[in-house]
């Protein structure tokens, strides 16, 4: 039996204990194909409307919550098929299985129940937050008979579009204003027939997914397959519930609506909301990354449901989604319009100058800790496994002869705190803008991060260690490949990433420079 610790504080906790996991990255990509492809065949087929609707509009949701249960009772399978034995600091679903317990079906509907709970709380000065956006944005009031615009769920692109926009006049929605109803507790029920169809649509999700989960080694699924009913099941009738109040409740409902994530669920239900009523919306691209997945339909799914128009960095990125979206990926049947920025500036500026070189002062830049939550956008490497690959990375390239600086990710369980699990190595909170200038060069292992492509639009040198956590669209692979040096890793028979440092550093010294090609035809808009 090996002792290895199974979570981020009980790596800090014991940290002698070996570091082992028994499931990869492989079976996460085989249940998400599985996952995301039955979603949208289920919507697909679906006739009831409402129960449709609850379904499209939850999917994001859908699709973290049956993953993380897919994937954490594949976990706990192996490590008892493997004689792995998990040590806990933090509560957890494989903690219960280690146990003896049973899961917890109405875990995932609590939580997603109580976040839309806070979400709708009252927020202080939010009237004032919004007034003064607005301001900022239209440069003078609106006046009371201006037709206008709902921003909601803001990013740096859209903001920088509509400052430019002299024509319409922006209105920035709260949540604790527009969902202010909900707070009431006069939230319908949704009815009995609308609740068994749910149930029974969850039932074909299952249907799909757990044959690929029984060919893994997930064992008898019986007591997984309840649990995905229950917490399934649960939380779609509470978003049918919280949609039905808003198509009631919320009367000034604007005629176009900008917004910044699709994948959040109250973005959905307003951009549902918007368009019951006949108006448009218009999604803006948040992370940089959207273009590089070779299959589009998780995007698809997360980003582009109940949307008229998505906005892109530039051009060239707008060209690569429109040629790989399609109607058979489609959660809602919808193609929208995918267009470049009309704004001066896309999400980052683009930033002169090199520091030394070759290159002495390195930044790592990591990404979050997310426990036991799967992504189905992209995966992540375990916590245990990266806070492990995080201190042997630093160390390595410290032992190269080389000053490494670490850049904490600000959110996720750490919230920006250090795991130290190296002797060398400064670590930096901060925004990864605010301190990106202190380092001659940069280091990073994960592509759906933003701070990638941030350190892209710079002439310093970049160093992608690829973990095979994405299948690359070819076309943007060969162009990413002219701007970063790729090291790849290979996974050891504990599932721990493994590179050679020396490789490292000697990429560092000859990374490529594309003159900014990468950035100027993926990220910058017109700035040139």
């Amino acid at each position: 039996m090996m002792l290895c610790s199974y979570d981020i504080t009980a790596v800090e906790q014991w940290p002698d204990d070996a570091i082992r996991w028994p499931t990869s990255v492989e079976d996460a990509h085989a249940l998400n194909k599985a996952l995301i492809s039955g979603v949208v065949a289920i919507a697909g087929q679906e006739s009831d409307t409402a129960s449709r609707t609850a379904f499209m509009l939850a999917a994001p949701v859908l699709d973290v919550t049956v993953l993380t249960l897919c994937m954490t009772w594949l976990t706990w399978r192996r490590a008892e098929a493997l004689g792995i034995k998990f040590r806990f600091q933090r509560p957890g679903l494989v903690r219960t299985l280690c146990e003896g317990g049973i899961m917890d079906g109405a875990f995932f509907s609590r939580e997603i129940e109580n976040r839309m709970q806070r979400n709708a709380m009252p927020q202080k000065h939010s009237w004032l937050r919004s007034a003064a956006h607005g301001l900022m944005t239209n440069r003078r009031p609106v006046l009371p008979w201006e037709q206008r615009t709902g921003v909601f769920n803001h990013n740096t692109m859209l903001q920088g579009m509509a400052r430019a926009d002299r024509q319409r006049h922006f209105t920035y929605l709260m949540t604790d204003q527009v969902f202010r109803h909900h707070r009431a507790g006069d939230l319908p029920e949704a009815p009995a027939s609308v609740q068994k169809r749910l149930t029974e649509m969850v039932e074909a999700l299952t249907a799909r997914v757990l044959p690929v989960l029984e060919a893994l080694g997930g064992g008898d699924l019986a007591p997984l397959r309840q649990v995905m009913l229950q917490s399934c099941s649960a939380f779609l009738a509470e978003v049918a519930r919280y949609d039905a109040a808003l198509s009631r409740a919320w009367r000034d409902v604007p005629a176009e609506l900008w917004t910044g994530t699709g994948g959040n669920l109250m973005t959905r239900l307003l951009r549902l909301a918007v368009q019951r009523e006949g108006g448009t919306v218009t999604g803006f691209d948040h992370g940089g990354g959207c273009h590089i997945h070779a299959n589009l339909m998780p995007f698809q799914v997360n980003e582009l449901a109940f949307c008229d128009r998505f906005i892109v960095d530039a051009p060239a990125k707008a060209e690569i989604l429109s040629r790989g979206i399609s109607r058979e990926g489609s959660l809602d049947g919808a193609m929208p319009r995918i267009d470049a920025t009309s704004g001066p500036r896309a999400s980052w500026p683009f930033r002169k100058g090199q520091g030394a070189q070759p290159p002495k002062r390195v930044m790592y830049v990591t990404t979050a800790f997310v426990g036991e939550m799967q992504y189905p956008l992209q995966p992540l490497l375990p916590d245990p496994v990266y806070a492990d690959w995080q201190g042997r990375l630093v160390d390595g390239l410290a032992g190269q002869g080389l000053e490494v600086l670490v850049k904490q990710h600000p959110e996720g369980l750490r919230r920006g705190v250090p795991l130290k699990r190296s002797q060398a190595g400064e670590f930096l909170g901060g925004r990864f803008g605010d301190v990106m200038d202190q380092a001659d060069a940069f280091v990073l292992d994960y592509p759906a991060t933003s701070t990638l492509w941030e350190a892209i639009c710079s002439e310093k040198p970049v160093v992608f260690i690829d973990h095979h956590l994405a299948h690359w669209n070819p076309e943007v692979w060969q162009d990413f490949s002219a701007r970063c040096a790729i090291v790849p890793s290979r996974m050891d028979e504990d599932g721990r990433p493994q590179v050679d440092f020396a490789e490292v550093a000697a990429a560092l010294q000859t990374a490529p420079d594309d003159g900014g090609a990468f950035a100027r035809k993926y990220l910058l808009a017109e700035q040139g």
